[in-house]
């Protein structure tokens, strides 16, 4: 079954602070920044800007919205998993909420991340001093919602995917790392072999 984004989903444009941002420290609210976010797609919760502004409830994000990069160099989607209390998101982001019950913000996520809606926000986006993907273009974007059985499984079978990357990666550094303590003991006997060569022959 397919559906247009907007009909299954809250969407909003991130809060745009006014002005010089300033990092008020005693401020009460938090801002979501791309810096904000890991390569991974995992919110880095310290360090996020303090902010104290009027009007923020629409701009306030939790845990289960996704984040869609409209603003910059690519247009990803980012699952919330935890968020502190009183967070907002910039005007670098669309806000999603997801409707309950129609279809799961990890999936929703999984499919705005794949290469069919991405080639079509590379196609409708707009380039000036930084590429915007427009909100109509976003908010028209085509669906495809299997049962949520189905959506679970794909969810599982990424995040598995992702796991194992990360293992395997780490595995390559730990690799890297052994390999080369091994060559440079190696350098360090082998010159301090030559250095006590060196000596009995001056002897």
């Amino acid at each position: 079954m397919t559906h247009k984004l907007k009909d299954i989903a809250e969407i909003q444009i991130g809060y745009q602070v006014r002005g010089q941002k300033r990092n008020t420290p005693n401020g009460p609210f938090r801002l979501i920044q791309m810096r904000d976010i890991d390569d991974d797609g995992r919110l880095i919760p310290h360090g996020l800007l303090s902010l104290d502004v009027d009007g923020p409830d629409r701009y306030r994000v939790q845990s289960g919205d996704i984040l869609f990069q409209a603003r910059g160099s690519r247009h990803l989607a980012f699952v919330l998993d935890s968020v502190p209390p009183d967070t907002l998101a910039s005007n670098h982001f669309y806000i999603v909420r997801v409707n309950a019950g129609t279809i799961l913000a990890a999936y929703l996520g999984w499919w705005v991340n794949q290469p069919p809606a991405q080639a079509r926000f590379v196609a409708q986006a707009h380039r000036t001093t930084m590429t915007l993907v427009p909100r109509l273009a976003f908010e028209s974007l085509e669906v495809e919602i299997p049962p949520l059985a189905i959506q679970r499984r794909i969810v599982e079978l990424n995040e598995l995917a992702r796991r194992q990357y990360e293992l395997t990666t780490r595995l390559h550094e730990k690799r890297g790392a052994l390999v080369s303590a091994l060559c440079l003991r190696a350098v360090r006997e082998n010159s301090t072999g030559q250095e006590n060569e060196g000596e009995t022959s001056d002897a």
